[in-house]
């Protein structure tokens, strides 16, 4: 490691956070549920196949293979998936923000 390398390590704020015995850990049985509006083309939408597809989607499978988790995806209106994540029944999704 060169001496700016370091600097730059140092410089940077640094959070840590300690698992605790109620983390939730993803497994074939209990994969993390990802959702989405199911309406959103091209991020989020069903194809004519009736599966989900677009961009989000796509993201969401890059990242979770490269995690290693197992993850399904449900695709609902927008207000169900705010709905769900506040209920816990969710525990993913992506949101648009302009501005």
């Amino acid at each position: 490691m060169t001496w700016w390398q370091l600097m730059l390590l140092l410089l940077l704020p640094v959070s840590v956070s300690a698992q605790t015995e109620d983390t939730r850990r993803y497994t074939q049985e209990h994969p993390l549920v990802y959702e989405d509006a199911r309406d959103l083309w091209p991020y989020s939408f069903i194809n004519d196949d009736g599966k989900p597809e677009g961009y989000n989607i796509d993201l969401i499978d890059m990242l979770m293979r490269e995690l290693n988790i197992p993850y399904i995806v449900k695709l609902k209106p927008q207000y169900e998936v705010i709905q769900d994540l506040k209920a816990g029944k969710a525990d993913l999704t992506l949101v648009l923000a302009a501005g």
